[in-house]
Parts: C-alpha cells; structure tokens; sequence
C-alpha cells in the first residue's frame, strides 16, 4: 500500500505522522488488490482537520473530518473508509 502525506499550516510530529499512517494501513485487511491512499492534516487554530483519500477498485473513496484532536479524528476517519472499502467491495463482487 502506498501511502502519501502531507501537512498544512503545520509541521508534523514523526509520532503523527507514523500514527495516521499505521491507522490506514489496517485497511489492506479488507482488500486484496493494490491500494494508494492520501492523508492530509491541516491546522487553522483550534480546529484541525483530516482528509483521507484511498484509491481502490477504480473509485476514490474520500473522507474529510474535523475536531480538535488528531489522535481522535484520525481514527474516525479510517472506520469511516472501512466502511466505504467494504461497500464499494461488496457491490464490485457482488455481481
């Protein structure tokens, strides 16, 4: 799987940085083709902002959430691409 990241307005912590990209990485679990996936974490003053993006069966499957921690976003974010992988995966198979 690979994955892309970037951070705006901020510099990223390697803790940061290897957290988002280990939480997306459980996501190979659910397929079995090649995936490329895209994290963004944006910063504008208490608010911070994760978008995520896979590439998978031919659709892009974003994601954008917001709050006010990271470590909290990030997975909320990841389950709800979980759950747009198994959908997109269930009607690609399922015909």
């Amino acid at each position: 799987m690979k994955i892309t990241f970037s951070a705006r307005h901020f510099t990223a912590s390697d803790k940061l940085q290897s957290f988002a990209v280990g939480e997306m990485k459980h996501l190979k679990r659910y397929f079995d083709g090649s995936l490329a996936g895209e994290i963004i974490l944006e910063e504008s003053g208490n608010l911070k902002v994760v978008e995520m993006r896979i590439n998978a069966l031919g659709k892009l499957l974003p994601v954008r959430m917001e709050g006010n921690d990271f470590y909290k976003i990030i997975p909320r974010a990841v389950a709800k691409l979980e759950k747009q992988l198994k959908s997109q995966k269930s009607k690609v198979y399922g015909r």
